[in-house]
């Protein structure tokens, strides 16, 4: 009986899996349009915020990517904000709008 349990613990676990990488699938911007893609993680025993980004085109291939880390306690909004203020700071100075 426990073995069964578990092992329709595990499918239902492979099928949620499933289910998100359909869900998360990557979606390319419109043609002549770049598309940056952000997510924020939390370090709570060292009270830090770390945020990442990642800049595509329609053909798919990164143009530009960067990652930071700030001593502060941050939500989730806050974390994603940041990194989509420095991705754009970033854009602009390479000259892509």
């Amino acid at each position: 009986m426990v073995q069964g349990l578990l092992g329709d613990q595990q499918q239902q676990e492979q099928q949620l899996l499933h289910d998100r990488s359909a869900e998360q699938q990557w979606q390319q911007p419109p043609l002549g349009y770049v598309k940056c893609n952000v997510d924020t993680s939390f370090f709570e025993t060292q009270a830090a915020t770390g945020w990442g980004w990642c800049a595509r085109d329609q053909r798919g291939p990164f143009l530009l990517a960067g990652t930071n880390l700030m001593q502060a306690k941050l939500n989730t909004l806050e974390g994603e904000a940041m990194a989509i203020k420095e991705a754009m700071s970033e854009m602009i100075q390479r000259g892509l709008s």
